[in-house]
């Protein structure tokens, strides 16, 4: 998984991807947008975030109307890479929800 992400981030443009983790993000704030989402949305958290933690998911799921949750344990911020199966499993029980199938 390790070399997988390194890899992945070594073909990043390393001046526009410094630039977005230092200047892009430093002002990214949506919390008070959140309230306004009316569609159905899925959370999903990985345990052992450190990018998103788990808490900040939770806040996030909390803000938006009507929001499910789904934590994967055992993992990191990159839950569809390092579980697809419990991830596949956890957004495709959700579609089926809205879905009646």
């Amino acid at each position: 998984m390790r070399e997988w992400v390194g890899k992945l981030i070594a073909k990043n443009d390393k001046r526009a991807y410094t630039q977005v983790l230092t200047e892009g993000l430093s002002g990214f704030d949506v919390g008070t947008q959140l309230s306004r989402i009316d569609q159905p949305t899925l959370v999903v958290v990985g345990e052992h975030d450190r990018v998103l933690p788990p808490a900040g998911g939770r806040e996030i799921a909390r803000l938006i109307p009507g929001a499910q949750l789904y934590e994967i344990s055992g993992v990191g911020h990159l839950g569809y890479a390092e579980r697809p199966e419990v991830f596949n499993d956890a957004v495709l029980g959700f579609l089926r929800t809205l879905t009646g199938r």
